[in-house]
């Protein structure tokens, strides 16, 4: 009986009253708004016939809803129920079938006053072989014993085999059998087994045509149809027997006698299948052992058709001291228990009936256990698992199926399996909880055709928040001087809800701070809290941070750290310039080695100041210098730079190069304060000398510049065009003849260089090298031209060698556009899903650049095959002449049938590898969403709206101008199609309507 609550705020309970003969589960209980309640109504018969009862239920609530506190009656709920008792037959006590091998000193016959068959419902034994006695004599345990019941019982009492006796005769209980080879001589033997064949032949010729006429059938062959209709007799003919039978050696159709009778073993004599199910094939075994010496012939006959054999063979012939086993197959499609008999005939002379047994059932799966209370480990991400079998009681294999619902936090593997017959199958259930709270979940065990199985798994979550650092102590080590250093703690939220933290000391100490100070930890997630360290003090740190969870926890973790104080060295302490001449270039190595075991970072403040040094990494003087960037150096490191000098007017320098390590932990301006510059010209005299406080830190820079011997017009070149040539000229300004060497080897087919002014002079150009002998105030000049036919940047260093020695370097850049670039203006295309048979366009732009006189072609190609459904076309010639244009392209989508589309559409330039990819997305269908914002798009959304505002409360139908229709309960998504259409950009898509029949 279910009880349901209607009302959408009321808390309501019932409570029984109870009655006699019925009771219900609960009796009382209170209801949620809205909720159904399952109560369980038994009934308890007293007496026999016809009754009508009356199930009454107070209904209760509360008289205040705030409080809770007071409960009061409402109302009564009547339930009538009829109830029929019908008595109860007699269970008459079955016989019960003795042995008669019960006691262990004297001997009792079984009782039994009726004629007992294989067919009577008496419960027999299964085996005739008994085993009774410990001792293992080879005569009792022999094949050959057989103990019957009701006529042999056997003692118990373990005795000499040769003082048994039988309980009536009390003759002995074993004869050994007479050896006739010692009884008789040879040629009698002879004789006797030559009388012993006449014989045999004699029978078969007489009494065996009798014995076959008696088993012939008992009706005329006028009435087997009446017979088979009833199913008294089998349908097979007796005449296809009689073939069978002749066809079979004659010396097997000959009767045995009882002792050779006694020699054929049947095991089991009743094959009971067991418990099976409906509609299934079960197999059982029975074992023939032939002990005489010869051959003999065994038919299988089922005598009902639940029971077949499962070799299609008529007679089977077992050989002298031998075995064979044979299987039947007994199916049945209803649910009954089933007693059968099959007959066993031997030499078609001697039948012997098997009793057939079995208990069709329904199909039945029982697992264990049937509730499952999951703990949680202490081990986060630790899966666990509860073993469930699924076990079967049938002779027949089960299959079956795990239903687990879709909010549960249970894992079954494996979902499906079969059970052997009377096997266990093993399966494990995993819990992974994605959340705290959640209810009671009931796994379902399906199988086929039977009600399924419920499996409740319950799970005990912790009270107590689980949040831990995952380190227990920090040990961060080393860290630098005034250097700012961010360091990490992970904080681990092994709870599945998340929870909110609170940092109690974000400053534990001075140049310390923690962030963030506060926020939430996702559940089964890590929290990274950053401590950045800036420390103006060299020694050992320690504190602890205080962390709280939810208010009602405090985690901590120590950490500790030692600062330690740069330590540099740089090599060389100084650096003399003397006699350089004004206008050339010098440089020198400076070796810097970190001795501490932690980072170091260094920069150069000011040296941006002095235009004619840099510093750089690079031993190319046109390389960019690093500035004021700061150089991180690692522990126990070196560091080469490289300090280029290119001295622009004479005068004198002797300062210390601006040095600060760890942002500014030596001071600046003290490292600055001693700077000695001057500007002015001087004479090329001695230099003054000026006082340089002495610092372990400090590159002390000495230098003195001379006039120029050799002036150039100009050291940087820029081309930006193909051919484009530019004058380059240098003069003697000293008084001896100057040997001039320009290296050109690097700017092979990049650039060219060739005589513009050289009149008196001596000259030697090569493809690689420039010689000239310039004599005082002479000047030669030369023009440079930029042939690279190579996109981009190209670039040339060329040397200039005076006297042997270098004195600077001449630097050539070209730059070369691209002969020709390739862009899509849209990169993503999606068309808007539109009916079937109408089409739909969209159209954008192909940005086209040609650097070249000839004319490029553009193709295109689709990377699946669009069988009529996908076409592109250009609106204008896929030719592009020189310069930069745009190319409009259009694509059309149409489809007779639903269907979804992505392409990839790829734009190449005709002979080149310049391409450029867009993707396209298409649909066409025939839901009636699509139906309606393809028409209500492509209207007058205007005039739609006016319609509809008309319409909402004069008519039930709002006509369209084309002639469609839609009704009131469409006219929210009608609405909600045009403000979308309103909304959508217009100009690039469009589609085009092919007749108004595919539309409706």
């Amino acid at each position: 009986m279910y009880l349901t609550n209607p009302s959408t705020s009321l808390i309501l309970a019932f409570k029984y009253v109870k009655i006699s003969e019925i009771n219900l589960k609960p009796k009382f209980a209170f209801i949620k708004p809205m909720a159904t309640l399952e109560v369980i109504v038994t009934t308890v018969a007293c007496s026999s016939g016809n009754k009508l009862k009356k199930i009454c239920l107070d209904l209760l609530s509360y008289s205040n809803m705030t409080d809770k506190v007071d409960i009061k009656a409402i109302g009564q709920v009547k339930v009538l129920v009829r109830i029929t008792v019908c008595p109860t037959p007699a269970i008459l006590p079955k016989p019960k079938f003795n042995p008669g091998i019960t006691p262990m000193i004297t001997h009792e016959v079984g009782f039994f006053t009726n004629s007992v068959t294989f067919l009577s419902d008496v419960q027999k034994p299964r085996n005739a072989v008994l085993q009774v006695s410990k001792r293992k004599s080879s005569w009792l345990h022999s094949n050959n014993v057989i103990a019957f019941p009701n006529d042999m019982p056997k003692s118990l009492r373990q005795r000499d085999p040769r003082f048994a006796r039988t309980i009536f005769t009390g003759m002995p209980r074993y004869n050994a059998p007479i050896d006739t080879s010692l009884t008789h001589p040879l040629g009698y033997l002879e004789t006797k087994n030559q009388k012993e064949y006449k014989w045999f032949k004699q029978i078969f010729k007489g009494t065996a045509a009798q014995i076959l006429e008696q088993q012939s059938q008992e009706y005329d062959i006028t009435c087997l149809k009446h017979y088979q209709m009833l199913s008294l007799k089998p349908k097979t003919n007796i005449k296809t027997s009689k073939k069978k039978i002749f066809e079979i050696p004659k010396e097997m159709l000959l009767p045995l006698t009882v002792l050779q009778l006694y020699n054929i073993k049947i095991k089991p004599e009743i094959i009971s299948f067991g418990n099976v199910t409906s509609n299934k094939d079960c197999y059982q075994s029975l074992r023939i052992e032939n002990q005489n010496a010869f051959p003999i012939s065994v038919r299988l006959q089922p005598e009902c058709c639940e029971i077949r054999l499962n070799k299609v063979q008529n007679v089977t012939i077992i050989q002298p001291q031998c075995t064979e086993v044979m299987e039947l197959i007994f199916h049945k499609q209803n649910i009954a228990h089933f007693k059968g008999s099959c007959s066993c005939i031997i030499n078609e002379n001697h039948c012997f009936e098997i009793v057939v047994e079995a208990d069709v059932v329904s199909k039945s799966l029982r697992m264990s256990p049937e509730n499952i209370v999951f703990k949680m480990a202490n081990v986060p991400f630790c899966l666990k698992f509860i073993p469930v079998e699924v076990q079967s009681f049938l002779n027949t294999p089960g299959s079956f199926s795990w239903v687990v619902p879709t909010d549960a936090p249970y894992i079954i593997e494996p979902m499906n399996g079969i059970v052997r017959p009377k096997g266990i199958f093993a399966c494990a259930i995993y819990f992974e909880p994605t959340k705290m709270s959640f209810k009671t979940s009931q796994i379902r065990l399906k199988v086929k055709d039977i009600k399924n199985q419920i499996l409740r798994c319950n799970a005990t979550m912790k009270k107590k928040p689980n949040v831990y650092f995952l380190n227990q102590e920090l040990k961060i080590g080393i860290l630098p001087f005034g250097l700012s250093t961010v360091k990490n703690v992970v904080i681990f939220n092994a709870e599945y809800d998340d929870v909110m933290f609170v940092l109690l000391n974000s400053k534990p100490v001075e140049g310390i701070s923690i962030f963030p100070d506060e926020g939430f930890i996702k559940a089964r997630s890590c929290f990274t809290l950053f401590m950045n360290f800036t420390m103006h003090q060299v020694g050992n740190v320690s504190f602890i941070i205080y962390v709280t969870i939810l208010n009602s926890i405090t985690i901590e973790l120590k950490v500790s750290a030692t600062i330690v104080a740069p330590q540099l060295e740089i090599k060389p302490r100084k650096i003399s310039l003397l006699h350089i001449p004004c206008n050339s270039w010098f440089k020198t190595m400076l070796t810097l080695t970190n001795k501490s075991k932690a980072p170091m970072e260094v920069s150069f403040a000011g040296i941006e100041k002095y235009s004619q040094f840099s510093i750089s990494l690079s031993r190319k003087v046109y390389e960019q210098d690093i500035g004021n960037i700061s150089l991180s150096i690692d522990p126990e490191t070196s560091v080469k730079l490289y300090l280029h000098f290119v001295p622009k007017n004479l005068a004198s320098y002797e300062f210390c190069l601006p040095l600060i390590l760890n942002n500014g932990y030596d001071d600046a301006e003290e490292a600055t304060s001693s700077f000695i510059i001057k500007d002015s010209k001087m004479s090329l005299g001695k230099a003054q000398k000026n006082v340089v406080k002495s610092k372990e830190r400090r590159v002390l820079i000495e230098c003195l510049v001379v006039p120029p011997v050799i002036s150039f017009s100009k050291l940087i070149f820029k081309f930006n065009e193909l051919n484009q040539k530019k004058l380059f000229s240098f003069k003697n300004h000293g008084s001896d003849v100057a040997s001039i060497f320009i290296d050109l080897e690097e700017m092979h087919t990049k650039f060219v260089i060739d005589y513009s002014c050289c009149q008196f002079v001596t000259a030697q150009l090569t493809d690689k090298s420039l010689k000239v002998l310039l004599d005082p105030s002479q000047e030669v000049k030369y023009d440079i031209e930029f042939v690279s036919l190579k996109p981009g940047v190209s670039t040339a260093e060329l040397p200039v060698f005076i006297n042997d020695t270098i004195y600077h370097k001449i630097h050539l850049v070209g730059e070369l556009p691209p002969l020709y670039t390739l862009s899509c203006s849209k990169q993503q295309i999606f068309m808007m899903p539109v009916p079937l048979n109408t089409e739909s366009k969209f159209s954008f732009d192909l940005l086209v650049f040609n650097n070249l006189d000839t004319n490029i072609e553009i193709t295109y190609e689709f990377d699946k095959i669009f069988n009529e459904v996908l076409n592109l076309t250009f609106l204008r010639k896929p030719k592009v002449a020189s310069g930069s244009t745009s190319v409009p392209v259009s694509v059309t989508f149409c489809s007779n049938t639903p269907t979804s589309i992505k392409a990839k559409i790829t734009f190449q330039i005709k002979g080149s590898t310049k391409r450029c990819t867009t993707t396209l997305c298409a649909t066409a269908d025939s839901s009636i969403l699509t139906t309606y914002a393809f028409l209500f798009t492509h209207s007058n959304p205007d005039r739609l709206l006016k319609d509809y505002d008309e319409s909402l409360d004069s008519d039930d139908e709002v006509e369209i101008k084309d002639g469609s229709s839609y009704l009131k309960g469409e006219k929210s998504l009608s609405r909600s199609v045009v403000a979308l259409y309103k909304d959508s950009p217009s100009g690039d898509h469009s589609t085009i309507r092919t007749s108004k029949s595919d539309i409706t």
